[in-house]
């Protein structure tokens, strides 16, 4: 009991002390916006680079002398200065920081908080580094075994998903001579029109929005992966999202409507992780042969870093990032297909290595064809194709597929059929892996 009184008394005192701080903020917001009025009267531009990196500097001399985090004190520091910013352009001009198609906003901290808050162990590290060493030397031509990125469609429930992953890793122990399984761990998802965005942004399907909490279970999660020692694969939709969950992350997808974008092609150049781009969503190849160009060299970009702050950041280029065929107007896994894409990665001068994508435009979205366009292609592969260098199937504990709603306001998840997925149909497990046994038997 007297721990517990020396705890709460402890906790008066933090608390007493947030009042402080606030205040001081505050105060500080009267002086700043007076200096603003001061400013409009002679006619004076609100933002003051010079002056502000004069203050940062004071800050951070002030945090050395108190042995405070250097990184934290310039993020609140810049924060607070941005802040002061909108205060005193709004005081001189009323609309200026209104944006009237913002329905309301909720505060999500920066990378650098989640990042503490579930730390990456150093167990989780060298199994991240290990798995992204073993797909990069499968694109290297290094180790001959070929990549299969399996799992659901999309993650709706985390408990589910980990059981799937359970199950791929007694599943790796009988085919690890000939394959390299990834867990296919989707927490957003590209929608074409309307409907639920994926687990990250709506982890309780419930239209609430609840973002924090889904990064939070995200990252627990894909922790467990890495601890356990499966990869994941995660297709980045969001370019921000990479800064909250990369450091977990074993292989990246830039998907089918993404990889003639820009943001994405920076992205991908300055991510330290495996990326594979697809064709565009009506098959056509050259949009991710320019996308792998690009994202090999080097960029400048405005972008944020682990600590909320805006930097311009310069990369290296990745030299890993491939080419996935997933089908378009028409599929593209048979071998007349493959050799076409790989002759224009030649013609690029990139190396001629893919992913195939089993689903999508080539299984016309059923699961069934799925596995037609899975033996197509290992049958490619035992005759010698090399370029092959993997595959992707979407499956789940069960196989099909349940229908949300497109507005999921009051959606009960907890009435969800267990197993199967909420998106695009998929292989049930057992199909799944009969499957890859049955490859596994023919490339021995």
């Amino acid at each position: 009991m007297a721990e517990t009184a020396d705890l709460e008394k402890l906790r008066k005192k933090v608390r007493a002390k947030d009042r402080e701080l606030v205040a001081l903020i505050a105060e500080r917001f009267e002086i700043t916006s007076e200096l603003g009025r001061r400013k409009a009267a002679e006619e004076m531009r609100v933002e003051d680079p010079e002056v502000e990196r004069a203050v940062v500097k004071n800050a951070l001399a002030a945090a050395r002398e108190l042995d405070l985090d250097p990184g934290m004190t310039e993020s609140i520091m810049r924060s607070v200065i941005a802040s002061s910013r909108i205060r005193q352009e709004g005081a001189r001009n009323p609309t200026a920081a209104v944006r009237p198609n913002i329905a309301g906003s909720q505060f999500v901290p920066p990378p650098l908080e989640f990042r503490t808050a579930i730390p990456v162990s150093r167990k989780a590290t060298a199994s991240v580094r290990s798995s992204r060493k073993a797909i990069s030397e499968i694109l290297d031509g290094k180790d001959d075994r070929k990549i299969i990125i399996m799992g659901p469609c999309s993650v709706h429930d985390i408990g589910q998903a980990e059981e799937f992953a359970g199950r791929l890793q007694c599943l790796q122990k009988e085919v690890n001579d000939r394959f390299l399984l990834v867990m296919r761990a989707y927490i957003e998802k590209s929608r074409s029109g309307r409907g639920w965005t994926g687990f990250i942004g709506d982890p309780y399907m419930n239209g609430s929005g609840d973002i924090q909490h889904g990064i939070t279970e995200t990252r627990k999660f894909l922790k467990g992966l890495a601890e356990s020692g499966i990869p994941s694969a995660v297709e980045f939709i969001n370019p921000i999202t990479a800064l909250y969950i990369g450091d977990l992350v074993s292989w990246a997808a830039i998907g089918a409507r993404s990889s003639g974008s820009q943001l994405h092609r920076d992205m991908a150049s300055g991510l330290d992780m495996p990326v594979g781009f697809k064709n565009g969503p009506d098959g056509d190849v050259a949009i991710a042969v320019g996308a792998i160009q690009s994202a090999g060299e080097s960029h400048h970009f405005l972008g944020a870093d682990e600590t909320g702050n805006l930097r311009a950041f310069r990369t290296l280029g990745n030299r890993h990032c491939h080419l996935v065929l997933r089908g378009g107007e028409k599929p593209n896994f048979d071998s007349r297909s493959v050799r076409k894409a790989l002759k224009e990665l030649a013609t690029a001068g990139l190396p001629e290595r893919l992913i195939v994508d089993c689903s999508h435009g080539n299984s016309g979205k059923v699961a069934d064809g799925q596995m037609a366009a899975f033996e197509d292609v290992i049958k490619q592969i035992s005759a010698g194709d090399s370029g092959i260098i993997g595959l992707m199937l979407e499956s789940n504990l069960k196989s099909g597929k349940q229908r949300i709603p497109e507005d999921l306001a009051g959606f009960k998840a907890s009435g969800l059929k267990r197993g199967i997925s909420v998106t695009d149909e998929c292989l049930g497990w057992d199909a799944t892996e009969k499957l890859i046994l049955k490859a596994y038997r023919k490339m021995k």
